[in-house]
C-alpha cells in the first residue's frame, strides 16, 4: 500500500496508509496522546451519524444474542494494540504483549505499552470494538460478540494493513511493523494464552516460512484464524491480484470488504484466498480517545466482523475444528450484489444469524440401495390368504351389526315420538276415511275449452263446480 506521509515521534517512525488517511483527515476533535505523540481525529459518540452504522442494521445481532454472545471466548487481536480504557471495551481487554514498542519514558505508561494496552493509531481499538464492543446508548453502535474477551498483541505502530514487504527496503521498517519471525512469535503467544480466535489484519505479499509454521501450529491447536484479504484492490481489475498472506494459507479464513450495497470495495483485493466478505466501507468504530472514528474500513474492518461471528460459533460449538468453523461461516453466507463466480466475494456475505441457527451436513452423500421384495413360502402365502378371507367376513359382520344398531335406534325414536303425540295402534274409522269423487269421464288431453263446454252441457255459462 502506498505510503503517503511520515512523522517522527518519540523515536518511532510511522507510515500512514491510504486506508487510514480518511480517518485521520476527517474533521473532528483531535486527540493528542502524551505517550504516542500522535493526533487522531474523532467525534463524540452522539455525533456519530446513523449511516455509519449500516453494518449493525444489516446484520441485526439482536436476533443472535439470545443464542450466543461470545461468552467464555477469547479473541486475540494482532494489531496496533487496544486502548483498554475505552468505555465500550472496559473490562474486556486482557493483558497482552507488545512485539513492537512505543518506548515511553514514563514507567507506568511503558508498562501499559508492554501489555499492548495502548493504541497510538486507533486501528486495533476499532477492530476490537467491532468484535466485542458493548452497545453504545448514545448512537447504537455494538460489537458482534459483546461477552467475548480481547487479547491485544501489538505487532505494529501504524495501520498493520499496509504492505509490509514494500517497507523492507527501509532500514527502519521494523519500527513500523514486526518482521515475519516476530509476527510468527505473536501467533504462538496468542495460542499459548488460550485464544480461541485470532484476528490478523496484516498483509504480507510473500510466503514466510516462520509465519506458515505458526499458522499450522495454531490450526492444529484448534484456533480459528481470520485474516484480512488486503487493501490494494482495483474495482476495474479483470484478474485476481497477487496473493496475500496470511489470508492465503490453507485453513485461514480470508475476508474481503463490501459496501452498504453489498458491492466489493474498490480497495478490497480478490482472489482464491477470499473465502467470504463482510462490511468494510464507512464503518463507525471506537477510537483510542474514548470516542469514535468515522470512516473505518477496508478488509481489516471486514475481518473483525468475521472474527466476531467466529467467536459466537466457538461459544456454541466449543469442540469443533477450525475447518468446521470455516465451513459453517462460508456455507451459511448470504448473497451479494456481484457474481460469486470470479472470486471477488468468496462464498458471499457473512451472516451471523444463519451461522448460529443453521447446521450443515458433512460427508459424502450415501447412495440409495435397491431393496428386493422378500420371497414368501407356500405356507406364508396361505396364511396371508386366510387373513384376507377373515378380514372380509369381519367387515361384513361389522357393517351388518352397524345396520341393526341404526335400525333399532330409529325404531326407538319413532315409538317415543308416537307416545308424545298420542298415536294408537288400530283400524281407522269410516268417518276418517275420504270418499273418492266421481268426476265422470276424463277430458281428452287435447280437447281444451271445447271439451269443457261439452262436459258442462252449455255454452257461455260458468262451469258448475262440485262442492266438497
Amino acid at each position: 500500500m502506498k505510503r503517503l506521509a511520515r512523522w517522527v515521534g518519540t523515536g518511532v517512525i510511522a507510515a500512514v496508509a491510504t486506508s487510514a488517511l480518511t480517518a485521520i483527515g476527517t474533521p473532528g476533535t483531535a486527540w493528542a496522546d502524551p505517550v504516542c505523540e500522535n493526533e487522531i481525529a474523532s467525534v463524540a459518540p452522539q455525533d456519530l451519524t446513523k449511516d455509519l452504522l449500516w453494518a449493525q442494521d444489516l446484520l441485526r445481532m439482536d436476533r443472535v444474542w439470545p443464542l450466543a454472545t461470545g461468552k467464555g471466548i477469547t479473541v486475540a487481536v494482532l494489531d496496533s494494540g487496544v486502548q483498554a480504557d475505552h468505555p465500550l471495551l472496559a473490562g474486556k481487554v486482557l493483558d497482552g504483549k507488545a512485539y513492537i514498542d512505543v518506548q515511553s519514558t514514563d514507567p507506568d505508561e511503558q508498562n501499559l505499552s508492554d501489555k499492548a494496552l495502548r493504541d497510538c493509531v486507533g486501528h486495533g481499538t476499532a477492530v476490537a470494538g467491532v468484535i466485542a464492543g458493548d452497545k453504545s446508548d448514545e448512537n447504537g453502535f455494538y460489537g458482534m460478540a459483546p461477552d467475548a474477551k480481547i487479547l491485544p498483541v501489538r505487532i505494529a505502530n501504524t495501520n498493520p494493513g499496509m504492505d509490509k514487504d514494500e517497507e523492507d527496503e527501509d532500514k527502519e521498517a521494523d519500527d513500523i511493523i514486526v518482521p515475519p519471525s516476530q509476527f510468527a512469535a505473536a501467533i504462538d503467544y496468542a495460542v499459548g494464552q488460550g485464544a480461541d480466535v485470532i484476528n490478523m489484519s496484516v498483509k504480507y505479499t510473500q510466503n514466510h516460512a516462520p509465519i506458515e509454521a505458526a499458522v499450522q501450529q495454531a490450526l492444529n491447536a484448534g484456533v480459528v484464524l481470520v485474516a484480512s484479504g488486503g487493501n490494494d484492490g482495483d474495482k476495474e481489475l479483470k484478474e485476481a491480484t497477487q496473493p496475500v498472506y496470511p489470508a492465503n494459507y490453507p485453513g485461514v479464513i480470508g475476508v474481503g470488504a463490501v459496501d452498504s450495497t453489498l458491492t466489493r470495495s474498490t480497495i478490497s483485493q480478490w482472489g482464491p484466498w477470499i473465502d467470504l466478505v463482510a462490511p468494510g466501507v464507512s464503518i463507525g468504530a471506537p477510537q483510542s480517545d474514548g470516542k469514535f472514528q468515522e470512516g473505518f474500513g477496508g478488509t481489516s474492518a471486514a475481518a473483525a466482523f468475521v472474527s466476531g461471528a467466529a467467536a459466537l460459533l466457538a461459544e456454541l460449538y466449543p469442540n469443533w475444528t477450525p475447518d468446521q468453523y470455516a465451513a459453517q461461516l462460508t456455507g451459511t453466507a448470504s448473497g451479494v450484489s456481484g457474481s460469486l463466480a470470479d472470486g471477488e466475494y468468496g462464498t458471499g456475505m457473512v451472516d451471523p444469524y444463519r451461522a448460529v441457527t443453521e447446521r450443515l451436513t458433512s460427508g459424502e452423500p450415501v447412495p440409495v440401495t435397491s431393496i428386493d421384495p422378500p420371497v414368501l413360502t407356500e405356507a406364508q402365502v396361505q396364511r396371508h390368504e386366510d387373513f384376507a378371507w377373515m378380514n372380509d367376513w369381519a367387515l361384513i359382520i361389522a357393517f351388518s351389526a352397524l345396520g341393526v344398531f341404526i335400525a333399532t335406534l330409529t325404531g326407538v325414536a319413532a315409538l317415543r315420538r308416537g307416545r308424545r303425540v298420542g298415536w294408537r295402534i288400530g283400524r281407522a274409522s269410516k268417518e276418517d276415511m275420504i270418499e273418492p269423487i266421481d268426476d265422470g269421464d276424463p277430458i281428452g288431453l287435447f280437447q281444451g275449452i271445447k271439451g269443457l263446454k261439452q262436459l258442462s252441457g252449455c255454452s257461455g255459462r260458468s262451469i258448475d263446480r262440485r262442492q266438497r
